[in-house]
């Protein structure tokens, strides 16, 4: 409950000894456990792309064979990067097949359409091709592509989930142990991204007897809950009062309502 006078009193389930009985809310508990099956998915899905495409490499190099193709079309995609195609046909025992791969630039403008490709396919299935000879040196080099690729991959989501999961792991803290004082908002303010909002609010309040300011990033319904002059409730780490949030701008975790007696 928000007022704009004096009269504003802390909830009672923050009256209670620490620390206080906080739980993730149910939308938090999904989110933590969609996150952590991402990273799992997103690793194992790397490393069975990894295991097939260098399978594949040791039978092209074990039984594969060499012959040209013909190149039937080439075209670049445009975007926040250019990446060049060449499209190429050959013909086996009387059965076609087609391809498509990616090219440097330099190859992609020096080759033209009706122009020969050399490729490795395998006897056994012609539709399992690579272009060019297939030999143990590309298969070193496609191993050290896929072990770079899943390391830095896997590590930029480790980092994008570890910063989430210590925003998480903030909030708990500040729930079970964190000090409660009456705060006062100071300002508030909007910044528009080209497809996100961002919702800050500052306030001011005392801890220990020494004043205290602060702004941070609010969820937009507590954004849009309270105005300038209005009293609430903070949050604070006792031995750092910087270290601050307004408790009901706190989504991730709730503490259990204490149970009346009529």
């Amino acid at each position: 409950m928000y007022t704009d006078t004096n009269q504003h009193v802390l909830e009672p389930e923050l009256a209670g000894p620490v620390p206080r009985a906080a739980q993730f809310t149910p939308m938090t508990k999904f989110t933590r456990a969609l996150g952590l099956t991402i990273w799992i998915a997103v690793t194992i899905g790397l490393f069975y792309g990894a295991y097939r495409d260098i399978s594949t490499l040791q039978r092209l190099v074990t039984t594969g064979k060499t012959m040209y193709a013909t190149v039937t079309d080439h075209y670049a995609h445009y975007g926040k990067s250019t990446s060049y195609h060449l499209d190429y046909a050959y013909t086996l025992d009387g059965a076609a097949y087609g391809n498509s791969v990616s090219v440097t630039r330099n190859f992609y403008e020096e080759t033209q359409i009706g122009s020969h490709l050399l490729i490795t396919y395998l006897p056994s299935d012609p539709a399992i091709v690579r272009v060019g000879t297939v030999n143990q040196p590309l298969i070193h080099s496609h191993t050290q592509n896929w072990v770079i690729g899943i390391g830095l991959v896997c590590t930029i989501l480790g980092i994008i989930f570890a910063i989430i999961e210590g925003n998480y792991k903030k909030r708990m803290f500040l729930m079970r142990y964190g000090t409660a004082a009456i705060g006062r908002i100071t300002g508030s303010a909007q910044s528009h991204n080209k497809k996100t909002t961002s919702y800050t609010v500052s306030y001011s309040f005392s801890a220990d007897g020494q004043p205290m300011w602060q702004t941070v990033l609010v969820p937009s319904q507590f954004y849009f809950s309270v105005f300038s002059g209005a009293f609430i409730t903070i949050l604070y780490v006792p031995d750092n009062p910087i270290d601050s949030l307004p408790y009901k701008a706190i989504a991730e975790v709730e503490i259990p309502q204490p149970h009346r007696i009529a």
